[in-house]
């Protein structure tokens, strides 16, 4: 969904040293976003279509998910021995995502 070519280029990573954590952090940050808005998360139209077990709330990759995709990478990886607040603008591309539940 996200390659590592362009999270790389977000980063300023040259080398191939850490490609293995950097994919971990992009597939964490794909977690995150389906998991803080309850919704699965599709590559495409086409790949939400072929689902025929999608549920009922769902999300297509766009721009907006990205960038905050990319933005909680780049946190993960230059906060990675600490202990710091997730900023803000992450929640804020988010938002307009996230299914409320209420009971």
């Amino acid at each position: 969904m996200i390659t590592l070519d362009q999270t790389k280029q977000h980063l300023r990573v040259l080398h191939t040293r850490e490609d293995t954590l950097i994919q971990g952090y992009v597939d964490a940050a794909l977690c995150e976003f389906e998991s803080y808005t309850n919704r699965k998360l599709y590559p495409d139209q086409p790949a939400l279509t072929t689902d025929t077990s999608a549920p009922q709330y769902t999300a297509i990759l766009d721009q907006k998910i990205i960038a905050g995709c990319l933005l909680l990478v780049g946190y993960l990886y230059n906060n990675r021995d600490m202990d710091a607040a997730m900023p803000r603008a992450i929640q804020n591309l988010w938002a307009s995502y996230r299914v409320l539940q209420i009971a």
